[in-house]
């Protein structure tokens, strides 16, 4: 039992201090429990088939499946389209899709998906996206404990729970009570996040920066086309932002006078200055094609592109400055700038130690955002889109949708249903099966593959019934409604600072424990554990969304705890009045 305990603690300590990257710690502590012979193999290696973990496997490939095939994309961009007031007027329009797309995929590529899309809006309507950005994180997270897929925080706890002879928690078992916190949390980020969050520069700026770059690029009329006879300006005024003609070549001479006001003929060549974004408009002109000579203009070719990409929570980048990085060598891309929490960069880049959050411009060919793509180091928020399969979207939609109405309806668990989805939307090359592989975070896996080993050991040596008992010694003169509350409480602070899975798997034996000392219904206990365990609002390390908008929105840890702090007191007090209600003590 001391040992257990030990590897425990050590574990926190391990994962609080980075010391070790979080799936490490706790694949060391089952090493260190098998060699104090605590445990033994026929009681780790079962726990990686377990099914929560292929679950959370294969939800992590449909959700790319729906990003890849457009389907998230499609809907979002209908919020382009809507008309925009003021920071709070976006927040309505954007964080309710939010909360429903997160209820039925990963938390992460919703903020993905959704993170450029706010960013377009703030530049378009001068808006500030410091304070879009962290609640569009929080609302994916609202959502996720909604159903029992929106994150893999609830199928750990469902897993653990049935491990105790619970029921698994149902597909919308969770819904009335998450729905409810989602409401609730939605109407004060509306209140409180146009308030309480800074004006800061953000990924914004950066993109303003790119968007004034200016490249050298050529094309030319080809007969038949609808635009001779009008002038290079008159050609040109949908497409250039910020750009202008510079020359206009006919027969191979240069025209002279001003070749913005000379009429356009049949084979005329014109040598535009444009900005990034304009490239592509260029590109899609009808009545123009891109010149062959233009992929080796002068200074900046054209085909590059000015993409965003931040840094993932576990890259290997992490610690390494630039210059050690040497992307140029590795990817084929150049450093243009580094933004970090309100600060662009651009100094002396290769001295600057990489931060995870961290955003870099960057100026890339379609060959480097491919090995950027491939890679987990860098994710790509805005340029360099890959072409979705629009064809494949329906097929993706379906497999997801049959996942949950089975689920839901107990024809299949969820773990078959959802490995049956995958192999279908692989076979009809929604995704590939190499994307498919890249979409699965390895490492969270093996976090709760090692975090449920844990529990393993703290059921077998009764640790948990002992911790478990002096807590209740505590708190039992208070009735099992306080022992509850307090259980939420716990699990709401430790994921804020440590894996929501690791809190899960380990809080939910203790919970069942002080439920069952208390003579209490162990059912309530388990929800507890699942809501609190996702109640990440106060600080920007405790789930990977976090981190992301950290760096892209130019945050501040105390930012997180201005608008995160009542958040989570909210969902600890509301869940504590509402989880009673819905599975009685």
């Amino acid at each position: 039992m001391w040992i257990v305990i030990g590897v425990l603690v050590a574990t926190f300590l391990a994962i609080i201090a980075e010391k070790l990257r979080p799936e490490l710690a706790a694949l060391a502590g089952c090493c260190v429990l098998l060699a104090a012979r605590v445990l033994s193999a026929s009681d780790l290696f079962p726990v990686f088939g377990n099914e929560a973990i292929i679950t959370v496997g294969a939800m992590f490939v449909l959700s790319a499946a729906l990003e890849r095939t457009g389907v998230i994309a499609s809907a979002s961009r209908l919020l382009q389209t809507l008309p925009v007031r003021n920071e709070r007027f976006v927040l309505m329009l954007l964080l309710p899709p939010v909360v429903a797309v997160s209820a039925f995929m990963n938390n992460t590529p919703v903020v993905v998906v959704f993170l450029p899309i706010i960013v377009a809006f703030a530049r378009q309507h001068n808006l500030a996206a410091s304070k879009l950005l962290m609640p569009l994180s929080f609302a994916s997270i609202l959502g996720g404990s909604t159903t029992l897929i929106g994150t893999s925080t609830n199928l750990v706890a469902s897993s653990v729970g049935q491990r105790f002879g619970l029921t698994p928690i149902g597909m919308f078992e969770l819904s009335p009570v998450g729905l409810l916190l989602a409401g609730v949390g939605l109407a004060l980020l509306f209140i409180l996040a146009p308030r309480v969050l800074p004006r800061r520069e953000t990924v914004t700026s950066l993109l303003d920066a790119a968007s004034e770059r200016q490249f050298l690029t050529e094309t030319f009329v080809p007969a038949g086309s609808a635009l001779i006879g009008r002038t290079a300006n008159a050609a040109l005024s949908g497409v250039l932002r910020k750009g202008r003609v510079l020359e206009l070549v006919r027969h191979g001479e240069v025209f002279e006078g001003d070749p913005g006001t000379a009429p356009l003929e049949a084979g005329d060549r014109l040598r535009v200055s444009v900005d990034a974004e304009s490239v592509t408009a260029l590109k899609e002109r009808r009545g123009l094609e891109m010149s062959a000579a233009a992929d080796l203009a002068v200074g900046e070719t054209a085909m590059n592109r000015c993409i965003e990409c931040v840094v993932a929570p576990l890259s290997e980048l992490i610690g390494h400055t630039l210059a050690q990085a040497d992307l140029r060598e590795r990817l084929g891309v150049i450093v243009l700038a580094l933004h970090r929490r309100g600060q662009n960069l651009r100094d002396h880049l290769g001295d600057i130690p990489l931060q995870a959050g961290d955003v870099l411009l960057l100026e890339a060919g379609d060959a480097a955002i491919a090995k950027l793509r491939q890679g987990g180091d860098l994710l790509v928020l805005a340029g360099g889109q890959q072409m979705p399969r629009r064809d494949k979207r329906w097929i993706a939609a379906l497999a997801i949708t049959a996942v949950v109405a089975v689920s839901a309806l107990q024809i299949l668990p969820i773990a078959v249903a959802s490995l049956i989805a995958v192999v279908v939307v692989i076979t009809a090359r929604c995704i590939d099966a190499e994307e498919a592989y890249r979409a699965i975070d390895w490492p969270c896996l093996f976090l709760i593959a090692g975090m449920l080993a844990l529990g393993v050991a703290l059921e077998k040596t009764h640790t948990a019934e002992v911790i478990a008992r002096g807590f209740v010694t505590q708190v039992a003169p208070f009735g099992p409604w306080v022992t509850l509350s307090l259980v939420i409480l716990a699990a709401s602070v430790l994921t804020n600072f440590l894996s929501n899975n690791a809190v899960a798997a380990l809080m939910v034996p203790l919970a069942i424990e002080s439920a069952h000392l208390l003579h209490a219904n162990p059912r309530p206990f388990l929800i507890g554990v699942a809501l609190g365990a996702s109640a990440c609002f106060a600080t920007p390390i405790g789930y990977q969304t976090n981190t992301l908008v950290f760096g892209a929105g130019g945050y501040r840890f105390g930012d997180f705890l201005r608008l995160g702090l009542p958040i989570n007191l909210m969902h600890w007090l509301l869940a504590s009045v509402l989880v009673p209600v819905f599975w009685p003590l």
